[in-house]
């Protein structure tokens, strides 16, 4: 591949931007026993480059470019000779720039993130920026959200506020209402537009139940005509993208059992034509033409990612098969087009690799390398997660993600089961994963599972989680960590439990259900006493009443809550919260501390100030990191004297 030589300015030296000849793209091999050498702070560190897109006329790069105290949006001028820096958005301290758009080839709209009050996380500002490439006219222009930032103007977006939807002049920041209101009176919702900037569908949840429903805009009559209630098919439908034409809208809907199956919608028949249906995971993301933004592939996250096209014959879906090539070992997708397409930025990640950004150029064939994300963990150290299955005692099949510490034994290693949280919706994926890789550096296997309720694997199986919270759901990871033994992976007196939010109270409940089968438990952000979920969400009087009742339950909690049933963990236990937590209240794990206190037994707690649910500061997190491990070796590590 040709090198793209990419010049260095002093106030981007830090971004570490390179070239082939620069930096190879794989590192040199590391000894064995270096893999314990990586410093706790590489694997959190923001790099300095969080995303990149070129501009319609390819002469230019926007970046969001993550500093000490703030993410600035940046502007760099391009061609043969390589990059130059020319503006700054400018934010201030505490500000950060969380996602921007080309409007045209010199204008870019943005939303910041503030940090504000006794939060340390930076939460989403109401108000939508614009700015040119040479940091001119930086104006704040409306309280609203940007949904299209249409094809054929240069000086207008459509916004919404989810209930209208209006044109948004970026230059003067005027409004101009586009008569578009949503179907259910006082209910927000998500417009959908069309490759042309007409809104087609809009789709809402209701409030008094907690089902989806799904509208169309006639383009004539300009009313709306109800699709899909969820409440009533058991359907959810998600709109994946448009034909060239517009003729068309390709469509995932749920099925009554299996994964989502993708729909081709004609807007005069009104007939549903079916296209593809993978045999275990929904589709994940749509690739589409840059000429024309007709849907050219799928992917999915199958195990390890994979691309499935719709229609191998297009130019760029062709592309995309070479680029794929090119990326073996990864999945990759693009972040922005040129108008015409020569041009794009390709963003590639896998299991060892945080992501690159490429610039790839068509009529040169070239895919030239730009930036390299987490620059200070060497490839070498690194450990390969592996997509594994195996069935839950009810016969369920169920995915996990292996991490298994590189040169390292292969067998009877100590293990953390990572469990991920939601618990509903969400769901672990193949791909670099700081957590796990910081774990596996130190010498354990770990082990994600996919537990029934997860995400990805279409409605049936998450519905079969509903309702199954410290039962169905626990038994499914006592079953994956008896797998784990079986199969001569973890030694059965070495293994830890460990997750954050659902995952903290699943690893509290394990240590309850579980004493003889874990050596220790690690709940972070957790929520340990399930009446008080319900008093925590008050507030939210409709979602408590629907959502809790119908996917948790109201009855026996007590049954379930690891803070009544404290006298019943025999293991060492840790604890993390943050005090500005809203989703799952400190009170939690104070509660949790207290109840094993009394009950005689072992646990160690740290409430962080000024953090939400999760650590956002590094320190914080790089703290949080380090009593992890430190627990982890007193209790099943190299210094452990654990036997069972």
């Amino acid at each position: 591949m040709k090198n793209w030589k990419l010049k260095i300015l002093p106030a981007l030296q830090s971004m570490v931007f390179c070239s082939l000849g620069m930096l190879p793209l794989t590192a040199p091999a590391a000894a064995a026993d270096e893999a314990s050498a990586i410093p706790i702070e590489a694997f959190f560190k923001q790099d300095k480059l969080v995303n990149l897109k070129i501009s319609p006329n390819g002469e230019y790069l926007a970046a969001t470019i993550a500093l000490a105290d703030r993410t600035d949006l940046v502007f760099l001028s391009r061609n043969d000779s390589g990059v130059k820096l020319i503006a700054r958005a400018g934010v201030t301290a505490k500000q950060h720039v969380s996602d921007f758009e080309w409007v045209n080839p010199s204008r870019v709209i943005f939303k910041i993130d503030k940090q504000a009050g006794k939060l340390s996380a930076p939460v989403p500002d109401t108000w939508t920026h614009a700015i040119n490439a040479d940091g001119t006219q930086h104006t704040r222009v409306e309280a609203a959200d940007p949904i299209d930032t249409l094809p054929d103007s240069d000086s207008h977006v459509l916004v919404s506020d989810g209930r209208y939807v209006f044109y948004l002049n970026v230059y003067t920041g005027i409004l101009q209402d586009a008569k578009i209101e949503s179907p259910i009176n006082s209910v927000r919702g998500k417009f959908v537009t069309d490759n042309s900037g007409m809104v087609r569908f809009f789709q809402t949840v209701r409030k008094k139940d907690i089902s989806s429903t799904f509208y169309e805009l006639d383009t004539v009559s300009r009313e709306w005509t109800l699709l899909d209630s969820e409440r009533e098919t058991g359907q959810d439908i998600e709109v994946l993208g448009f034909s060239g034409d517009n003729k068309f809208a390709y469509l995932s809907i749920d099925q009554a059992t299996g994964p989502s199956a993708v729909y081709k919608y004609d807007f005069v028949t009104k007939k549903r034509e079916f296209l593809y249906k993978d045999d275990n995971v929904n589709p994940d993301r749509a690739y589409r033409s840059p000429l024309d933004n007709e849907v050219i592939a799928l992917r999915f996250l199958d195990g390890k990612p994979r691309v499935h096209f719709l229609d191998e014959q297009n130019e760029f879906a062709k592309d995309l098969a070479k680029i794929e090539k090119q990326f073996s070992g990864k999945y990759y997708f693009p972040t922005s087009y040129t108008k015409s397409g020569n041009l794009a930025v390709i963003f590639a990640a896998s299991d060892k690799s945080p992501g690159e950004f490429f610039i790839y150029d068509r009529k040169a064939n070239t895919l030239a390398p730009v930036f390299q994300t987490g620059q200070e963990l060497s490839r070498a150290k690194l450990s390969a997660m592996r997509p594994v299955k195996f069935s839950a005692r009810d016969g369920l099949e169920l995915e996990a993600f292996l991490t298994m510490p590189e040169n390292a034994a292969s067998q009877n290693l100590p293990m953390v089961l990572l469990v991920h949280g939601g618990p509903f919706g969400i769901f672990d994926t193949w791909g670099f994963n700081a957590e796990a890789q910081l774990l596996a550096s130190r010498g354990y296997a770990v082990l994600q599972v996919n537990y029934r309720g997860s995400g990805n694997y279409g409605r049936s199986f998450e519905l079969k989680g509903y309702q199954q919270w410290g039962r169905a759901m626990q038994d499914d990871l006592t079953d994956a960590t008896k797998w784990a033994i079986t199969e001569g992976i973890a030694d059965k007196n070495r293994i830890c439990i460990y997750g954050g939010s659902y995952g903290g109270y699943a690893a509290l409940m394990g240590a309850v259900r579980e004493p003889k089968l874990y050596t220790c438990s690690i709940g972070n952000v957790g929520v340990y006493d399930l009446n008080q979920v319900y008093k925590d969400d008050a507030r939210d009087g409709w979602f408590l009443d629907k959502y809790f009742t119908y996917t948790l339950g109201n009855t026996n909690l007590e049954s379930i809550s690891p803070s009544m049933r404290a006298q019943e963990i025999k293991i060492p236990v840790l604890l993390g919260a943050g005090r500005e937590d809203k989703t799952a209240p400190a009170l939690h794990t104070e509660r949790m501390r207290d109840a094993i206190i009394k009950a005689g037994g072992s646990v160690d707690t740290v409430i962080y100030e000024g953090e939400g649910h999760g650590n956002y500061l590094i320190k914080n997190q790089i703290d949080w990191a380090s009593r992890v491990l430190d627990f982890l070796d007193k209790n099943i590590g190299p210094t452990s004297q654990k036997t069972k």
